[in-house]
């Protein structure tokens, strides 16, 4: 998946997000009215068995998803300028209202694309909902505890990346960048991600997505199924994964 998210800011001067929007009642009522429509006709084009994806990430998601308004205008209610995305992906195009809610931090990654980062975060938070929710007395937890140890450890690697970030730009707050990206030029903003802010990705905290987490890790990872066939389950994940490797090992023999 080739990756086409970076983060930013909405640079259109003459838009106003809905909460400040002074006719917010009115406002509010005739986005929700369009969303649904937007959202059943994209239904309706879709088989049975499908969920609505992020159009960024691809996570499928049987709720809990954004509409994102592309232009930037909360008042254009177009479906053409309507985009479905996970909260995380949304969100990388409004840094500013990240940072100035401390919902996430600036790291250095080049490696890895922001909608991955963003399926990772979403994951490992995910993960680390269900052990909580698991007996330590099952045979279940051992594992969950296995994989929630892993996704902690590759976290905290990418968000130790943010000293870099900080000895770099003096700031690694989403806020700041996006009063960087407000002060430019079209031609250097569009050109942002190849050229002085090449490699920085927004790493979302759990704090701030406690609802959200919860919705996904029962949704789509459906941690509150308890049954141990169900391949959905994180206690199933290494299991299975040792299914396929030991297929693949067969496979090169």
């Amino acid at each position: 998946m080739a990756s086409t998210l970076f983060i930013g800011a909405i640079r259109n001067l003459n838009t106003i997000s809905r909460s400040d929007n002074p006719d917010f009642d009115q406002a509010n009522e005739e986005f929700q009215a369009a969303r649904e429509v937007f959202i059943q006709n994209r239904k309706a084009r879709m088989h049975n068995d499908e969920e609505l994806e992020c159009e960024k990430c691809t996570i499928a998601m049987p709720k809990g998803y954004h509409v994102h308004h592309i232009d930037g205008d909360h008042q254009n209610n177009k479906e053409s300028n309507f985009s479905i995305r996970c909260p995380f992906c949304h969100l990388c195009e409004h840094i500013g209202w990240v940072g100035k809610n401390r919902k996430g931090v600036i790291i250095y990654a080049p490696d890895i694309s922001q909608e991955n980062l963003n399926l990772l975060l979403l994951t490992a938070y995910c993960l680390e909902f269900s052990l909580s929710k698991t007996s330590k007395d099952t045979t279940e937890y051992e594992t969950l505890e296995q994989l929630v140890l892993q996704t902690q450890s590759v976290l905290k690697a990418f968000e130790h990346t943010k000293t870099k970030v900080l000895r770099n730009y003096q700031t690694n707050c989403p806020a700041d960048f996006a009063d960087t990206f407000l002060a430019m030029s079209e031609d250097e903003y569009q050109q942002r991600e190849k050229n002085t802010f090449y490699g920085l990705r927004l790493f979302f905290y759990p704090d701030g997505f406690k609802k959200e987490i919860e919705m996904f890790a029962n949704s789509i990872f459906q941690i509150s199924d308890s049954r141990k066939s169900n391949p959905l389950h994180p206690s199933e994940w290494l299991s299975r994964a040792s299914i396929f490797q030991n297929q693949k090992k067969g496979i090169e023999r």
